[in-house]
């Protein structure tokens, strides 16, 4: 087989391509697992305006998450496009489930290029991981308000949950949704913004960065350089060139984000738990954080 085991989760098995097909060289395979969360009524409530609230379709749901939702904010260009399609039933218990570990014959060669290369995507992370105004004792706060509503039939919907066409790819990095989506009765709309919002950044501060690399071809000028460029370049700008100046090398590589899914609701009860004990970790170890802050150029907070 030329896919082996790269990583499983509890939503997800991943696999990556390692054999000699060029247009599958850097490829991985995500096989969503068929026990992968599927969405309470609070989670489709929440969501119903933006991603609408049909019931039992948590892949549509979470594809328009991942391009409607967090694309925009993060880049598209940093957000692979992705495709539903139907897995054969033993596919994935066909290929390997565990990687060899395999070293290249020739040494690691030091690359003369500077140590960073900016590409934007830590500031559109943080700015949505920061997006947040409530924190998770807050969202579970509101989050218990809307579910003892719903049960006692006192949340009515929106206007995407009563039959009207469901709104995507309008939500802003508020988490608002249009006015025109205000539910009757109490006003729901703060509500569910604010939630929105605080999954959208748990989507960032859970997320993954990954950085892939593939050699492209000998170039041996800068006039080569931009022709390859051209030639590697998409329509989203996420594929850049890399060049090694001392041997003409050219690498094509990409920084994404993986993992964008969309987070339970039902979760919040330990995101609070997480917190206290990130807090208690931080009061503990003050002195060395303090420590690694100044080392970093950073002034702690004296208060």
């Amino acid at each position: 087989m030329a896919w082996q085991l790269k990583g499983e989760g509890a939503a997800n098995t991943v696999f990556s391509y390692c054999g000699d097909d060029p247009l599958l060289r850097g490829r991985v395979l995500r096989v969503r697992k068929a026990s992968a969360h599927q969405g309470s009524a609070v989670d489709r409530a929440i969501w119903a305006d933006v991603l609408g609230g049909a019931e039992g379709d948590a892949a549509r749901q979470e594809l328009s998450y991942v391009a409607d939702v967090m694309a925009p904010l993060l880049g598209p260009q940093h957000v692979s496009h992705a495709l539903r399609s139907v897995c054969w039933l033993d596919g994935p218990q066909t290929i390997p489930r565990r990687a060899q570990k395999s070293c290249t014959a020739t040494p690691p060669r030091p690359f003369p290029r500077p140590r960073s290369r900016p590409a934007g995507v830590l500031s559109r992370l943080h700015a949505v991981q920061a997006g947040d105004s409530v924190g998770p004792g807050g969202a579970l706060r509101l989050y218990q308000q809307l579910q003892v509503a719903m049960q006692a039939g006192e949340f009515t919907g929106t206007s995407s949950t009563q039959g009207e066409t469901p709104v995507a790819g309008v939500l802003d990095a508020s988490g608002a949704a249009p006015a025109s989506a205000a539910p009757a009765g109490r006003d729901w709309a703060p509500v569910l913004a604010s939630l929105r919002r605080y999954l959208m950044s748990v989507t960032a501060k859970d997320c993954g960065v990954m950085v892939t690399m593939q050699r492209a071809r000998l170039l041996v000028d800068a006039h080569a350089a931009q022709e390859a460029a051209a030639a590697a370049a998409v329509p989203d700008g996420g594929v850049q060139l890399l060049s090694d100046p001392g041997t003409g090398l050219v690498f094509m590589y990409k920084v994404a984000f993986v993992d964008l899914d969309v987070k339970a609701a039902a979760k919040l009860p330990r995101h609070v738990e997480l917190e206290a004990a990130l807090a208690d970790c931080g009061a503990l170890n003050l002195p060395l954080l303090e420590e690694l802050a100044r080392g970093a150029g950073w002034q702690p907070n004296e208060s």
